[in-house]
């Protein structure tokens, strides 16, 4: 698969269903390239559905981890914007 999120998911998830059949030039004379592509919506639907397993998300953790640090380092930073100086 090339570049997106769906790359953090373990490749057991992955089902033939996941994927259709694209036609792309062969950049060269001749037939073009029968590639695989991820049916990005399709997959979302039958993960985010009903009964989703935590599990299945396990290699995203790491990031939600940095992305909360985030949040709150700048949420610290506006609640110290916002306390009185000490200054008159």
């Amino acid at each position: 698969m090339d570049d997106g999120i769906e790359n953090l998911l373990p490749a057991e998830l992955f089902t033939p269903d996941d994927f259709h059949s694209v036609e792309k030039p062969s950049g060269i004379v001749g037939r073009p390239k029968i590639l695989p592509e991820l049916r990005k919506k399709h997959l979302s639907e039958r993960l985010c559905s009903g009964a989703t397993d935590a599990e299945n998300f396990r290699y995203f953790q790491s990031y939600l981890a940095r992305i909360d640090e985030i949040i709150r380092s700048v949420q610290d930073a506006e609640v110290g914007d916002n306390q009185p100086s000490g200054e008159v």
